[in-house]
């Protein structure tokens, strides 16, 4: 019989998985900034899974601004609200009432970790405040956050995702590949993954989810996107019923989010006068 104390070569250390779970997780630093200028800003609190690193419950900044029927944005990974305020301005000055949250680990928001499915509940808990939306975009990593948002309830009468991210377990794949983890233990660090936030990471993909979304969707983008490349993404929405496409050159993967015809565009879709 062999030793119990002695573990085969392969097998991964926990505590080292965990580590390198808890690195892909962490939003990095950030400027928290004072507010911002006209909007009010809101504070709700949101449970976080059983042993999340960052304490059982966490605070989310929400930036409001406006008046009228209400629309949430979603900035993208290490970035915060402020991403979203041209898009904001403009439907704020149309008469929509704009809610931003800066997601967990970002902007003025608690933690330091987030992941797609916790982006995904921070959302529903800005939805128990204000309500159902009348329309919603969201912005490369907070792309994929709304699409999971609405699989789990999240209610909108449109969407527009720009430039979204179309696969977490991709991502992730991409990350422990750069992490130099050997080969051999990413299913291992994947299945730790999985287990800390709570879903199978491969599930939470545009091509499986979009499918369900039965609200009229854009989908903008720009073919010189060095983060979601367009192939990709034109994969991912194939098989999207109804799926509006929104064509974009030399914007790359942030500057759709200043650009004023991407912007005219996306309030004309979300019924703008």
């Amino acid at each position: 019989m062999s030793d119990p104390g002695q573990l085969p070569a392969a097998m991964p250390d926990t505590r080292a998985l965990d580590a390198g779970v808890h690195r892909f997780l962490h939003t990095g630093p950030r400027t928290r900034g004072s507010g911002i200028p006209g909007a009010q800003t809101l504070h709700l609190g949101l449970a976080t899974p059983a042993g999340w690193r960052d304490g059982p419950r966490i605070d989310v900044a929400v930036h409001v601004m406006g008046h009228g029927p209400d629309a949430l944005l979603v900035h993208g990974w290490r970035a915060d609200a402020t991403d979203m305020l041209p898009l904001a301005r403009h439907l704020a000055a149309a008469g929509r009432r704009v809610w931003m949250p800066d997601l967990p680990g970002h902007g003025q928001s608690g933690g330091e970790h987030l992941s797609l499915p916790l982006a995904a509940a921070a959302l529903r808990a800005v939805q128990d405040h204000a309500g159902s939306f009348s329309f919603a975009a969201g912005h490369s990593y907070g792309g994929a956050a709304l699409v999971h948002a609405l699989s789990q309830g999240l209610q909108a009468r449109r969407i527009a995702l720009l430039a979204p991210a179309t696969h977490y377990g991709f991502f992730a794949r991409r990350a422990v590949a750069q992490s130099g983890l050997p080969e051999a233990l990413w299913p291992a660090w994947l299945q730790r993954l999985s287990a800390i936030i709570g879903v199978d990471a491969d599930t939470v993909n545009l091509r499986d989810q979009a499918q369900h979304i039965a609200v009229p969707a854009m989908v903008a983008h720009s073919s010189d996107d060095d983060i979601v490349p367009r192939r990709a993404l034109e994969a991912a929405i194939a098989c999207w019923p109804g799926v509006q496409w929104l064509g974009l050159e030399g914007l790359g993967h942030r500057g759709l989010l200043a650009d004023d015809a991407t912007l005219q565009a996306v309030g004309r879709f979300a019924g703008l006068p």
